[in-house]
């Protein structure tokens, strides 16, 4: 989703951060590859006019890889590529989820030629085009001398997390540290994402035309900064003010309206108030951030009301909303967060609640960690929930005969967040877990590999290896390459 105008902002308060060309060679490069699956997608079904709906996908995958190999041609890493498919997301992000479906469904873009939910996690169709893309890789790494001495690591879409989330894993392994990297994305949560890495290089390309270095933006950060011995900390602040202007998982909190303010107006009010909002173990203190949003927001902007009696729908609010906030920097600073965790409201709460909540309540205490639920973390558990009565073909067998509602009532447009919000779909998922977990048990045996937990692949190239390589998209008869499943403990 991002930030409205964010880019914008950032290209004027950040003009030394961007170039029209990278500045020097890297070592790792990292591709986020759901960008360049839409983009191949429009090409082929659009530009291509392909008329009959069962084309067969073989074609696009091509497509989808050369596109991938191409970029890896035009900026060539000295040591490794990075690529990543978004496996299923934290529930957090279920209800942004849940309406980009909806949304696909009703906005129906390729006329019936292709359903873009097929690009969810733990379709036949993304299964099939990650396992050509694991064909494709091995045999460009055999024919092609470029990618003899490099290394690549494919994370597909049963690995689970998004493709920032996997490569922020990725990055911060001890060997990857000191390497130069290039990050290959239009997403711009990747700028603030950044400021949680302890890369010293890094360079993000959005096109061919804009580089932004990181370590750039992170300098010219650093005047607001009022102790150098805890800037790792100063930077986890900053994310968390960034945070406030809205993401994919939450919408954008009051005064917080785009970067430019926050850049000249709630920064200084930072170093002024010399508050820290996390400690050593990237725990927010909220008595800390509640005292910073006061200065931010005028005497002028918040009201003196008191509610005698603060409803709990309001009170909930302002609970899971300090909860919400906690659980993104700890999944983004690779700490151990809470999957399931779902942020049930369309907005954040106002200061005025916050400022209600705590005269009758005082702070909030951010609740434990939930024990995981085995079922929700599950890919087809994930596809079950969000996929709507339209795109049930899509499920196993098993599990499209649930009833569902065609579509969820109340659409309305989100001035502030500049998006489309559905009400009054499903809010409780009770159902549909007892359906699921009674159903699981008829899935095929392909459906079983489809619901299998994925791992991250490396794949390097080995002169002395010569094996016979059989595969569905095609025999390789000198097959060199090593592939290597690298588990979660690896990448801590």
């Amino acid at each position: 989703m991002g930030v409205s105008f964010f880019f914008k902002h950032f290209k004027m308060l950040f003009p030394e951060a961007s170039s029209s060309n990278p500045t020097e060679d890297h070592d790792i490069l990292v591709l986020e590859l759901n960008g360049i699956l839409y983009k191949n997608i429009k090409h082929f079904y659009c530009d291509k006019l392909i008329k009959d709906p069962n084309f067969d996908n073989i074609e696009l995958f091509e497509l989808i890889c050369n596109d991938i190999f191409n970029l890896i041609k035009t900026y060539p890493p000295k040591h490794s590529v990075f690529l990543a498919i978004d496996g299923y997301a934290s529930m957090m992000k279920y209800q942004e989820q849940l309406n980009r479906r909806y949304k696909n469904t009703i906005s129906n873009i390729y006329d019936n030629l292709f359903d873009l939910n097929q690009l969810t996690p733990g379709t036949q169709f993304m299964c099939f085009c990650t396992k050509y893309i694991d064909w494709f890789i091995r045999k460009k790494m055999n024919e092609d001398d470029l990618f003899h001495n490099v290394t690549i690591y494919f994370s597909n879409e049963k690995h689970r997390g998004e493709g920032e989330y996997k490569a922020i894993r990725f990055l911060r392994r001890n060997e990857n540290i000191d390497k130069k990297v290039l990050i290959l994305s239009k997403d711009a949560d990747w700028i603030n994402l950044s400021l949680l890495l302890p890369n010293k290089h890094i360079v993000i390309s959005r096109d061919d035309k804009t580089f932004i270095s990181i370590s750039t933006f992170k300098e010219k950060l650093r005047k607001f900064n009022f102790h150098e011995n805890t800037l790792e900390t100063f930077f986890i602040d900053i994310y968390v003010i960034f945070l406030l202007l809205g993401n994919d998982y939450m919408n954008t909190f009051q005064f917080f309206h785009n970067l430019e303010t926050v850049y000249s107006c709630f920064l200084p009010i930072y170093k002024e108030c010399r508050l820290r909002f996390v400690d050593e173990n990237n725990n927010i203190d909220i008595n800390n951030l509640v005292l910073f949003l006061k200065y931010c927001c005028s005497s002028d902007s918040v009201s003196n009301d008191v509610d005698v009696v603060l409803s709990s729908h309001k009170k909930q609010k302002v609970e899971d909303f300090f909860y919400l906030l906690q659980n993104i920097v700890l999944m983004n600073t690779n700490r151990t967060f809470d999957w399931n965790f779902i942020y049930s409201f369309t907005k954040t709460p106002t200061f005025d609640e916050i400022k209600n909540y705590i005269r009758l309540y005082n702070i909030p205490v951010i609740k434990k960690i939930e024990k995981k639920k085995p079922c929700k973390e599950e890919c087809l558990y994930r596809l079950f929930i969000l996929l709507p009565y339209r795109s049930r073909y899509l499920l196993p067998s098993s599990l499209e005969k649930f009833p569902r509602d065609n579509y969820p009532t109340n659409l309305s447009y989100d001035l502030i967040n500049r998006k489309f919000c559905f009400s009054n779909y499903q809010k409780s998922l009770d159902q549909f877990d007892q359906f699921y977990i009674e159903n699981k048990i008829n899935f095929k045996k392909e459906e079983k590999k489809r619901n299998t937990e994925g791992k991250l692949f490396e794949y390097k190239f080995h002169k002395d290896r010569n094996t016979f390589l059989k595969s569905y998209y095609g025999n390789l008869k000198k097959n060199s390459v090593v592939m290597k499943r690298i588990t979660e403990s690896n990448l801590v």
